[in-house]
């Protein structure tokens, strides 16, 4: 266990996507075990910022009864589990929009970017929504527009 904790925070993420190539591992693990251990430290983070949270709330298990302590641990597991699940569920979706914006892709040899064709009709409805801004601009700022101007320039 310690070694791997060493090797994980000795290596560069491109030496071990290298090496999980090397060993012909799927383009889909290897960026998953990647992923995996990348943002371990920061889910170990949010464990430990919702265990201070519980205990600020005076949530303990070291006090009381053996019964109510049995119980309180299946409490802490809820108490603990929901909030730090929640935060990881919500930073994968954050994950993948920023994966998806960049246009990753998994292949079946390896994740490449794609690139997406700026077309004429791309830059027709730029010009567009331009001029459209351009037009209620100007009517906005000589009153001539449905919402008044409060402040004249």
């Amino acid at each position: 266990m310690y070694a791997l904790i060493t090797f994980l925070s000795t290596v560069k993420q491109r030496e071990l996507i290298n090496s999980l190539r090397y060993l012909k591992l799927p383009p889909f693990l290897t960026m998953a075990t990647v992923l995996t251990f990348r943002f371990t430290p920061v889910y170990l983070g949010m464990a430990l910022q919702v265990r201070e949270a519980q205990r600020a709330r005076a949530f303990t298990i070291k006090r009381g009864p053996l019964i109510r302590r049995i119980k309180a641990i299946g409490e802490n597991v809820r108490a603990m589990m929901v909030p730090v699940i929640h935060s990881m569920m919500k930073m994968v979706g954050e994950i993948t929009l920023c994966l998806d914006s960049k246009g990753w892709v998994v292949r079946e040899r390896e994740e490449l970017q794609v690139k997406i064709p700026f077309k004429m009709r791309d830059k027709v409805f730029i010009a567009l929504n331009i001029a459209i801004l351009v037009v209620f601009g100007i009517l906005r700022f000589t009153g001539i527009s449905w919402i008044p101007m409060r402040y004249q320039l």
